[in-house]
């Protein structure tokens, strides 16, 4: 009968540890998983913040004339320090309507002209 007892207790013993271990495992797995998710929410944020700002970026530099896609004919003076003026620019604004390009107003600083037209880099 003590056999028996102690049996039943060591038996009992085994089962709770197994059950704790596996407590534990699961605890562990569930710590991994969230920390892989806030990882990458965090990596998501970040990278969308980054984009938010390059598209600000880029709007501001079209605004000012120094665009990638977009260029005024002051910034293209300045640039290939070429002199052209009205002319070329009543060229530009003729040829992007007959080509269907796209005419954004810029902000040049420094200039004559507080607005002025900007063209874009197919023109």
């Amino acid at each position: 009968i003590i056999m028996a007892k102690a049996l039943q207790v060591a038996n009992n013993v085994i089962l709770r540890k197994t059950q704790e271990l596996q407590q534990a495992r699961a605890e562990r797995d569930h710590a991994i998983t969230t920390k892989a998710e806030i990882g990458s929410r965090r990596e998501a944020t970040a990278m969308a913040t980054a984009s938010k700002f390059k598209r600000e970026n880029e709007d501001l530099k079209q605004k000012l004339g120094e665009s990638i896609s977009f260029a005024a004919v002051a910034s293209i003076n300045t640039k290939l320090k070429t002199n052209f003026g009205n002319k070329e620019g009543r060229l530009l604004s003729k040829y992007s309507r007959e080509h269907h390009l796209e005419i954004k107003k810029a902000t040049v600083q420094g200039q004559r002209f507080s607005e002025v037209n900007s063209y874009h880099r197919d023109a």
